[in-house]
């Protein structure tokens, strides 16, 4: 008796080993492992074209993909959040000034450019709340 190897139905590759290939739960068909995957609702093997014809795992992947997108979004807006706050505690360290009038500690923001100001204003809210910090914009006045 000759054993026959497994020839890949998309690529053509022969396998000698069971391990390397697998069925397609729909078609039937055998496919090597680069040609086949897992369908995201079960354990059964799709091939990539049964994956693009049968609604139910074009569905899944579709709640895949969407999935993969939010935490995607979630990543990023983190990354942009500790951003914001990494540059506002940059910018409160190398502008902070002591009134002598009064002897507190004052972020003083630039009066030319009100944009940063109203850019950093709900972190400035958070920030003298905890940590009664005080905030100026332009330079005091003797």
């Amino acid at each position: 008796m000759k054993i026959v190897p497994f020839r890949c139905s998309e690529c053509g590759a022969e396998r000698g080993d069971v391990a390397s290939v697998a069925v397609c739960h729909y078609c039937k068909k055998t496919y090597c492992l680069k040609h086949i995957g897992c369908d995201p609702v079960g354990s059964k093997h799709v091939c990539v074209n049964c994956s693009n014809v049968y609604p139910e795992v074009r569905k899944a992947n579709r709640r895949e993909r969407v999935k993969h997108r939010l935490i995607d979004a979630a990543i990023y807006g983190c990354l942009a959040l500790a951003l914001y706050v990494g540059f506002y505690l940059s910018f409160r360290s190398s502008h902070q000034e002591v009134w002598r009038k009064d002897g507190k500690a004052y972020v003083i923001f630039p009066s030319g450019q009100p944009v940063i100001y109203y850019l950093f204003r709900p972190l400035t809210v958070v920030d003298s709340k905890l940590t009664s910090m005080n905030f100026h914009i332009g330079p005091h006045l003797n």
